[in-house]
């Protein structure tokens, strides 16, 4: 994966699913759950 920087509400809807799938393959289980919080934030705050 890429390593990606600056905070999560950075990036666009998409780009999180996508970076969630990758940290998923990594077993990366902590930063999915943020990445999951930040969608669910703005996919349920809408």
């Amino acid at each position: 994966m890429s390593k990606k920087s600056g905070p999560l509400s950075s990036y666009s809807i998409d780009a999180l699913k996508t970076m969630l799938d990758e940290v998923l393959g990594e077993e990366n289980y902590e930063k999915a759950a943020r990445i999951r919080d930040e969608i669910n934030k703005r996919t349920l705050g809408s």
